[in-house]
């Protein structure tokens, strides 16, 4: 994998296309945005728990992807934003609305 991409470039890459079924493409891909920056980590956070329509993603599969992002990556913020990444999964609509009222 090509890991001089601009964010830009990085962020195309990602953006609503992770490769859910392959777990070894998604698992250098978080490892990749979450070296980028913040941004690029948090992207990817936020790919991983918003798989598409189209696609039957089981909930262990995205959130064993959230365990390898949460090992990986540091920031003040990520014990909210791994809470709110596994409410998304569950789809715990009304524990999320609350938070943010």
């Amino acid at each position: 994998m090509n890991t001089e991409l601009s964010e830009d470039e990085f962020y195309a890459l990602v953006d609503a296309n992770l490769p859910y079924q392959r777990p070894s493409v998604v698992h250098a891909l978080i490892r990749i945005g979450t070296r980028y920056s913040t941004n690029m980590a948090f992207v990817v956070l936020n790919e991983l728990c918003r798989p598409p329509f189209s696609l039957l993603a089981e909930p262990e599969t995205l959130l064993g992807y959230v365990k390898v992002w949460d090992e990986v990556f540091d920031h003040p913020l990520k014990p909210d934003l791994i809470n709110l990444a596994r409410l998304h999964i569950a789809k715990k609509w009304s524990v999320l609305m609350r938070r943010f009222r």
